[in-house]
């Protein structure tokens, strides 16, 4: 996937602008807006509504409350947000976004399912083994979020040769 996201998205103009959109999207777990909230994502930036129509970015939909806003397809977000995670060779903002706050005092950390799609991108980076650790590192301090979608992405995981347990 990684490939084929850098290679579409490889002259793409306001890169840094389009990933400072995409972080905000993949922060608020939101992938339709209304027009205000697109304004306010966009805001003091390069990029308009109309530059994120032309690039596919974002789409117009309606629907019986009217009409709003929705990212084209939500892995592109996931891309950028990802890219940028990667970029700073360190997945610390990655485990400040992905882990919801609990209203519990408890220390458990709890995955926020929306971000499986920037760990997918993440786990076939460099930052593999930060990345694969820190999953792992979740579901042994709390096996309540080792679930369906958990064990899925896990499994789809793409071991570097010199990290294949299947090779064992």
């Amino acid at each position: 996937r990684t490939s084929t996201y850098a290679y579409i998205f490889k002259d793409i103009n306001n890169r840094k602008e389009l990933t400072e959109f995409s972080i905000k999207c993949e922060i608020s777990c939101k992938n339709e807006f209304t027009e205000q909230e697109l304004n306010n994502l966009i805001s003091g930036t390069k990029i308009t509504t109309d530059w994120l129509l032309e690039n596919k970015i974002i789409k117009k939909n309606s629907d019986k409350k009217g009409e709003f806003y929705a990212t084209f397809h939500h892995t592109i977000t996931e891309f950028f947000t990802a890219q940028s995670i990667i970029e700073s060779k360190d997945i610390a903002l990655f485990k400040k976004w992905s882990i919801l706050k609990t209203p519990t005092k408890t220390p458990q950390k709890y995955f926020n399912q929306s971000w499986y799609g920037v760990a997918q991108f993440l786990l076939e980076s460099d930052l593999f083994d930060q990345t694969l650790d820190f999953f792992l590192e979740i579901g042994e301090e709390n096996n309540e979020v080792v679930d369906q979608n958990f064990a899925e992405n896990l499994s789809r995981i793409n071991f570097p040769d010199k990290n294949d347990p299947r090779k064992d």
